[in-house]
């Protein structure tokens, strides 16, 4: 058949529009403002819940076409590309708004209409900084706090990604060149 396919397109744009819509949603309709314990992790699980029902989505697609396997496999793999790049970089438009703190201050700065700078200096210390991170760690569950006062790993999930940055930096050279800024 060779010819790209209608339905396969359709079907790809609807998939990212879908998305984006159920992400929405679920925060009008099911948190209500509350939100999940990680905005982050819910959108990555929304987005890798969703990639479930693309194979079958497409299969179907294929055999109403009446593709080769061959051909479907392909299918297969420009769906998963497409799709999965367009929400990996919703994803990252999402964080970006959710921590970026020029982002925040923005959008404080518009909800309040003003702000004092000590106010500022307040929320963006690195007191409140170091507190809001380590919040987010023990909410997520990648670290545990103990009656001592002291943290602990509780999970190596986000340690061993931070071991593969460091490794890919290493190996793009810019571990070198940070250490030879310092």
């Amino acid at each position: 058949m060779n010819t790209v396919s209608d339905a396969l397109l359709i079907f790809s744009f609807s998939w990212i529009v879908l998305a984006v819509v159920l992400h929405i949603l679920s925060y009008r309709l099911i948190w209500r403002g509350r939100g999940p314990r990680s905005p982050q992790g819910f959108l990555a699980r929304l987005i890798l819940g969703m990639n479930l029902f693309l194979p079958p989505a497409v299969l179907k697609i294929a055999r109403s076409e009446v593709r080769s396997a061959q051909e479907t496999i392909l299918m297969l793999v420009f769906v998963f590309l497409v799709v999965n790049s367009f929400l990996y970089a919703y994803f990252h438009f999402f964080n970006m708004s959710e921590t970026a703190r020029r982002i925040r201050m923005l959008l404080q700065l518009q909800l309040k209409g003003a702000l004092q700078a000590e106010e500022i200096k307040e929320e963006y210390s690195p007191v409140s900084m170091v507190r809001a991170r380590l919040n987010r760690l023990v909410e997520t569950g990648q670290i545990i706090k103990k009656s001592d006062d002291q943290y602990y790993i509780a999970s190596f999930f986000l340690l061993k990604i931070a071991f593969l940055i460091v490794v890919c930096r290493s190996l793009l050279g810019f571990e070198q060149r940070r250490r030879e800024n310092v």
